[in-house]
């Protein structure tokens, strides 16, 4: 499962005894983050990660967390500097509030990123100071104030991730000095994103990639979630561009602009001597969203939890009865394998269940057949299950499926069905 995440909340910690509190946090499922604004440690993720994806989530129900303390321990890390400026009258001025992020690199070939990591504030100054365990890294300076007006850029002076000058920490204690941009004043690219309902989406991804004419190559210029009222915003230098609106929730479709459903199909936006606006787009529901709301489900009250859900308790959650075909208000209905006489052999019978067909842009569905002859072992025979791929249409398109199993020489086997969901 996906978490979204915005930022929510920063205290600093006690100078000589190291505690910390955040008060005020409404229920919901958060991650923390250690920052030393200084560069002299490391950052780093509860619960001992370094990515944002692994870290530990922890959830406050009815007002208390349910891991309590949450302990972080740093350590001594590498440092990155820099300084941030912009051109004024022929000099160069400080630039204060500009973001820096990092990204570490985990192929430097194709140079494939983790995700950005933090996002550091410019002081008065224009400096910044990043403390980071040694590794490879990627840093974007972005304009994130309310009205933008410095265009995104990546060190050194590119707009592309893959077209960066990455920054090498060999080991502890190592110090990168010099990481500078000067920002040039850029275009603003902006829009809304809704749903079918015409209700605005927060936390939707969207993606930007910039063409390299020379090459004809795409570049990754980052990703930014839409905000409360489903807006965003970002600033870019002249160019060509397309975009991906990406939600996490598995509920909404994904788009590439306008209306597209690929990359190579997107359209491209021109950024030439003006903002543009009205970037809009309407993402449409995936049919697990249309399957909830077929039985009367609502999967956005609780969009982290309601896939395990079981409103009929009958020991199978809504994604099972998703998955498998049967109705997640019916406590008959949930199991899905199905054992009859095998009209091909005598000595075999016939294992047949519903596995749901449609295509979705957002996500992929993954079956497995499960099977042993003795419940004492441990290990089950994993067999994949390979289904037909059909076009989405109604959620409630399903195909059903048979298997012949023997009866000789193991009369007595034991079968399971797994379902997973996997983000596409």
């Amino acid at each position: 499962m996906t978490l979204i995440y915005g930022w929510v909340k920063e205290v600093a910690t006690d100078a000589s005894t190291g505690t910390y509190q955040v008060d005020g946090l409404v229920d919901g499922v958060y991650r923390v983050l250690v920052f030393d604004y200084e560069g002299n440690y490391a950052m780093g993720l509860y619960e001992d990660s370094y990515v944002h994806t692994d870290a530990t989530p922890v959830v406050v129900t009815n007002g208390m967390p349910e891991i309590d303390p949450v302990n972080l321990q740093v350590e001594k890390g590498s440092k990155i500097t820099g300084r941030v400026q912009r051109e004024d009258v022929g000099e160069l001025a400080p630039l204060q509030g500009i973001t820096v992020t990092i990204e570490e690199v985990t192929d430097t070939e194709s140079m494939q990123l983790t995700g950005a990591y933090v996002g550091v504030q410019t002081d008065a100054q224009g400096y910044y100071a990043i403390g980071l365990r040694p590794g490879i890294y990627v840093v974007g300076f972005w304009d994130y104030s309310p009205q933008p007006q410095w265009a995104t850029q990546i060190f050194s002076n590119v707009v592309a991730n893959e077209w960066a000058t990455p920054i090498v920490l060999t080991n502890t204690g190592h110090e990168r000095i010099g990481v500078d941009a000067v920002m040039q004043p850029g275009f603003v690219v902006s829009g809304v994103v809704s749903g079918p309902s015409g209700q605005t989406i927060q936390n939707v991804a969207v993606s930007t990639e910039v063409l390299r004419p020379e090459t004809g190559e795409w570049g990754t210029v980052g990703s930014e979630g839409t905000d409360i009222s489903g807006g965003f915003s970002i600033n870019l230098p002249p160019g060509t561009y397309r975009m991906n609106f990406q939600d996490d929730s598995l509920l909404f479709e994904h788009e590439f602009w306008n209306d597209q459903t690929s990359n190579a199909d997107a359209n491209a936006i021109e950024v030439t001597a003006s903002d543009i606006g009205d970037i809009n787009v309407q993402l449409d529901y995936t049919p697990l969203a249309r399957w909830a709301f077929s039985y009367g489900l609502d999967p956005f009250a609780d969009v982290e939890r309601w896939r395990d859900e079981d409103p009929d308790l009958d020991g199978f959650n809504n994604f099972h009865e998703f998955a498998f075909g049967t109705d997640p208000t019916d406590a008959k209905s949930g199991y899905p394998i199905r054992v009859g006489p095998s009209p091909e052999a005598e000595n075999a019978v016939a294992l047949s269940a519903l596995f749901h067909q449609n295509v979705s842009t957002a996500y992929r569905l993954d079956y497995e057949l499960l099977q042993k002859t003795d419940l004492a072992s441990s290990s089950w025979v994993v067999t994949p299950i390979a289904l037909p791929l059909v076009p989405a249409s109604d959620p409630l398109t399903y195909i059903e499926l048979s298997t012949n199993v023997p009866t000789t020489p193991d009369p007595c086997q034991f079968f399971r069905l797994r379902a997973t969901i996997n983000p596409n």
